[in-house]
């Protein structure tokens, strides 16, 4: 159990000064790109209005927020979102311990927090918290799927219950929160706080010099006017090859258009915007299969397929997908690498030749918005479990603060973070970022399905299995699962 130092530190340069230094007329562009059918405004729009905080300072006489974290490892963790224990002189560290700071100072709080190991660990000490009447972890920041199975289980609020919280608040992620709701609940909430969030976000890395040396440029341009698309991704993916050792095989040594591991199946699921769990008019889920899933089924399965992209699912390179794959791109053997930020702050510093950072490509142009996936099972997101229920007007204040202090301090930092430890290697890539960070979301079967995201679908695409017989063998499966999954739900609300 920690406690967080009172000391004040320098105020880190707000996001709006940051993205005003990032090439004018790119950053300019930012907001047009990020605008959503939701009218989410973008953190930039925000700021230049200058926001500010609705909720009123309150003294909770040094009431303490006990915090529950969890480590999957370095850069797979919530820690990073609240455990800041003193001011190091790392911009990142520094925004989380000021903005924690804030918030003791506003409420007269204490913020202790506990770390008990990975995210299943941390899940499991919840539910034995839960079951014994413990109330000693007042909010959760435990993963998308560990929430929601706790949730399901009746172990979480229903976040839309708690007051002070305003999703329509550009510090808020409200189209995860519209697009992941089951008949109007929400057992977890993502804003600005969850760093975590950004860093297993998933993007695509491009290599400057491959793209030089096939004369590809204006990818940028691309993702601004709309046209970066799964198509265009695999057109480009085509054009790249070179059998580099010569010896008349496709093997690992060589160099590619793309090269991916089996995690981008889920990515281009997500980015296209297909939802195979649909919401009736009450928000009641059921699974359906449209045109569109098999259509996108079909191109996977020929992109996955293509001899130009080193799949490092394939039977030869499972033993080493991750060395083959990042090894490519960083030996600029690889025009694309699908992978999450999180590797570029673990790996790809160590590269001597530039690259820059994509979103993830839409399913067509006529896509309104680029969207990003974050992984499931190694993200963090807000939650309170029920035994917080006599704490939700203090957490739910708190709770909107930290999200608004986190844009204000947080966000900026991040960003200073990526572009000084060269980790994006160009201002426009700081543009990217925007894009991906605040467009995070996805269908919700991957929030009450993780076996079927991850196994029976990522298995049926590398096989190459016909897509009607595959549906037809899971939808009766998928259908019985999810209506025990709202059987549940309708008897925590009915309690």
């Amino acid at each position: 159990m920690k406690r967080v130092n009172q000391s004040r530190m320098a105020v880190i340069l707000l996001l709006s000064a940051l993205l005003a230094s990032c090439g004018g007329e790119g950053a300019a562009d930012t907001t047009e790109a990020v605008s959503t059918a939701d009218s989410l405004q973008t953190t930039e729009a925000v700021t230049e209005a200058g926001p500010q905080s609705t909720v009123e300072a309150k003294d909770f006489g040094g009431e303490n927020v006990h915090f529950l974290l969890y480590s999957n490892s370095d850069y797979q963790n919530s820690a990073m979102d609240v455990a800041a224990e003193e001011t190091n002189g790392e911009a990142l560290n520094d925004a989380v311990f000021q903005r924690n700071d804030r918030l003791i100072e506003k409420f007269n709080i204490d913020i202790t927090w506990e770390d008990p190991g990975n995210a299943t660990i941390a899940a499991n000490k919840l539910k034995q918290a839960v079951l014994g009447g413990d109330d000693s972890y007042d909010i959760s920041f435990i993963s998308t799927y560990e929430s929601t199975l706790a949730g399901i289980d009746g172990r979480m609020l229903d976040m839309n219950t708690v007051p002070h919280i305003t999703l329509e608040n550009p510090w808020w992620n409200g189209r995860m929160a519209k697009d992941t709701a089951i008949m109007d609940v929400n057992y977890f909430f993502i804003g600005d706080m969850n760093l975590d969030t950004w860093t297993q976000s998933y993007v695509t890395y491009y290599s400057k010099t491959v793209a030089a040396n096939h004369d590809i440029d204006g990818l940028y341009d691309i993702v601004r006017n709309g046209e970066w698309t799964f198509d265009k991704l695999d057109e480009l993916t085509r054009t790249v090859y070179r059998d580099v050792n010569g010896n008349g095989a496709y093997d690992e040594n060589d160099l590619y258009g793309l090269t991916a591991c089996s995690v981008c199946i889920d990515c281009f699921w997500a980015a296209s915007g297909i939802n195979m769990v649909v919401k009736d008019a009450e928000g009641v889920p059921s699974y359906s299969f449209d045109s569109q899933f098999y259509d996108m089924y079909d191109r996977i399965v020929n992109l996955l397929q293509a001899p130009q992209m080193l799949y490092t699912d394939r039977p030869q390179y499972t033993s080493k997908r991750d060395t083959y794959d990042r090894g490519a791109f960083m030996e600029d053997r690889a025009l694309f690498f699908i992978e999450g930020l999180c590797v570029a702050g673990n790996l790809l510093r160590s590269m001597e030749t530039d690259y820059g950072i994509l979103p993830l490509p839409k399913y067509d142009a006529a896509q309104e918005n680029y969207r990003t996936y974050s992984h499931t099972t190694h993200n963090s997101t807000v939650s309170l479990p029920v035994t917080s229920a006599g704490k939700v007007d203090m957490l739910g204040m708190i709770l909107e603060d930290m999200a608004f202090y986190s844009m204000e301090l947080v966000r900026p930092a991040y960003y200073e973070n990526m572009l000084n430890a060269k980790l994006a290697r160009d201002e426009e890539s700081i543009e990217m970022l925007e894009i991906i960070t605040t467009n995070v979301s996805y269908d919700l079967m991957f929030v009450l399905n993780h076996n079927f995201a991850f196994q029976q679908l990522r298995g049926a695409l590398n096989r190459s299995d016909n897509a009607a017989s595959f549906i037809e063998k899971q939808e009766k499966l998928l259908n019985s699962s999810i209506e025990k999954q709202i059987t549940s739900i309708r008897e925590n609300l009915a309690q």
